[in-house]
């Protein structure tokens, strides 16, 4: 093909990069075409998908499910079932341990406040397994109580937790919670264990005890009375910071 200058006066050269330009943008175009009818048909294939997916298998037994019974040997001889540890009539914890488990070392300390410190209104007790004066050293060490030994893991298995530290909510003789696995999980559920239920409309302000900037403890429950707004407010909340002025 010969090519010649245009009738405009064009050169060459520049006659063939028009014609370049030209196939190029047509090229483009047919090219996102072709592009958008394949984005339509991957759309269609994940809504089908999302139509029959499955739901997610979260660890553990479900919530409200009845909690597998169980009696086991605690490390000083007594015999402590299920029932037992509810019959006080508060919620149970079953934390799963074993020994060999480093997560489970660092968090024994916090276990053992948490034991102390929320026993009049929760039941925490440790299962775990292998040599029973291992168990007994944990114990000693760090002042743990209620340590019950599994023959080897079926307590775990009928909870379904397959690994060390794993925790369960039960109340009631039901599942209460879903598994907690992992240090930060186990504390998240034992501080939502531990809160007073949620006061409703028009009930008595509830008893809780914190202390003030000086250190002084007060009690929200003796201000019934009085008009009172709780602010829930945080320091390194970005908005409680710009609502400062106004609060002062």
């Amino acid at each position: 093909v010969s090519l010649q200058p245009l009738e405009t006066g064009l050169p060459a050269a520049l006659t063939v990069l028009v014609i370049l330009l030209a196939l190029q943008g047509w090229g483009m175009l047919i090219l996102l075409r072709q592009n958008g009818r394949l984005l339509l048909r991957v759309k269609k294939l994940e809504e089908k998908a999302g139509d029959t997916e499955a739901p997610v298998k979260r660890p553990g037994l479900p919530i409200g499910a009845a909690a597998p019974p169980f009696q086991l040997r605690e490390l000083d001889g007594e015999m402590i079932s299920l029932d037992s540890l509810l019959e006080a009539g508060k919620p149970v914890v079953l934390l799963f341990t074993e020994p060999g488990c480093g997560i489970c070392e660092t968090q024994f300390p916090e276990v053992a406040q948490w034991q102390k410190a929320h026993a009049d209104r929760l039941t925490i007790a440790l299962l775990s397994s292998g040599h029973a004066e291992a168990n007994r050293n944990r114990r000693d060490t760090h002042g743990l109580q209620r340590i019950l030994m599994q023959e080897k893991h079926e307590v775990a298995d009928a909870y379904q937790s397959k690994g060390t530290p794993a925790a369960v909510l039960i109340e009631g003789g039901k599942i209460a919670s879903q598994l907690a696995e992992g240090t930060e999980v186990i504390r998240t559920l034992i501080v939502r264990s531990t809160l007073p239920p949620q006061p409703q409309l028009g009930e008595l302000v509830p008893s809780l005890v914190l202390p003030d900037m000086e250190g002084k403890e007060v009690d929200l429950g003796k201000l019934q009375g009085q008009s009172t707004l709780l602010l829930f407010w945080n320091p390194e909340c970005g908005f409680c910071e710009g609502m400062l002025a106004d609060l002062q």
